[in-house]
């Protein structure tokens, strides 16, 4: 017998077990319930489980749904399955599981009417490579950290201080991407799920003529959004200043090699990585999109899932 997907709920015992085998973090209840079951408008998340022939789950994945904006001039938006916390059980990987669950989850979301799925990988990923020979087009984007005890010539490019977190009216934070970008469209109160009420603390801090959205996790500080983009630059310097001065790791995620090198001034490492994206709209199933089609995209460490 082979292994059977399952929809399983975001409780299963055996879906956590596993999870949080391979992602330790996962097993704080906060953590798994804004992952696994937040509805940011376009429904729920969903699981789904690779359950072998003696019933145990070795295999799972989440698609997290959202609305996505292109950048291309003609192109509606649409809904989209993001692939969210992909996970296999170390004895059982190399047997195919995460290719059969990727296949099962780009027809649930084409089923939805969904034209597109994503996920967020980095290059040395397994999954990468899954998922281009799925059809996948591939859009480099950056993982850009560095702990506290990193070094590095500063650059004096201003202050950062708290502010009040008062974000009655997000809609100036929204839409932030020069045309043309592709980004995630939210409805008001999904963005606020998505960056205001996260597992981990969030702060706004003002920089300059701008404020940007940092989370606060017990060692590390993640950018989540800048407002407007122009003060992009300074704010990855001086946020990335403010955490060193504090012996907090820093850590912002990047989709273009202009604030990838911002990142690289400011003494952060980059790793490569990419935004996979299967085009579902043929009606004959998956198939490759060109990456001119959607290109370029404009998200924050805040989007992703």
């Amino acid at each position: 017998m082979s292994h059977l997907i399952e929809v399983v709920p975001w409780t299963e015992p055996r879906y956590r077990s596993g999870l949080e085998r391979c992602f330790p973090t996962w097993g704080r209840e906060d953590f798994s319930r804004w992952y696994l079951a937040r509805d940011v408008g376009e429904g729920a998340p969903e699981l789904f489980a690779c359950v072998s022939p003696s019933g145990e789950i070795e295999a799972g994945v989440a698609i997290s749904y959202r609305r996505l904006r292109p950048g291309t001039p003609g192109r509606p938006e649409g809904l989209c399955g993001v692939i969210t916390g992909a996970w296999t059980l170390p004895e059982a990987r190399r047997k195919g599981l995460f290719r059969k669950l990727v296949g099962n989850v780009a027809l649930r979301t084409q089923g939805r009417g969904g034209a597109w799925l994503l996920g967020f990988v980095t290059a040395d990923n397994t999954s990468t490579r899954v998922m281009v020979s799925a059809g996948a087009a591939l859009y480099p984007t950056w993982y850009c950290s560095r702990s506290a005890e990193g070094s590095y010539a500063r650059r004096e490019r201003g202050r950062a201080s708290t502010s009040d977190l008062t974000l009655e009216d997000p809609m100036e934070w929204m839409d932030q991407g020069p045309p043309p970008a592709t980004t995630f469209a939210y409805r008001v109160d999904g963005w606020r799920s998505q960056f205001c009420r996260r597992p981990d603390p969030v702060e706004l801090f003002t920089v300059g003529s701008g404020r940007a959205l940092v989370e606060r996790s017990a060692t590390t500080d993640r950018l989540l959004a800048v407002q407007p983009r122009s003060v992009e630059r300074d704010a990855i310097h001086v946020l990335a200043e403010r955490s060193r001065a504090e012996a907090r790791d820093f850590f912002c995620f990047v989709t273009s090699p202009d604030r990838r090198d911002w990142a690289v001034e400011a003494g952060l490492d980059a790793r490569e990585g990419y935004l996979t994206v299967l085009d579902l709209s043929s009606t004959e199933g998956p198939v490759g999109v060109p990456p001119s089609d959607l290109g370029p995209w404009s998200l924050f460490a805040g989007d992703r899932v």
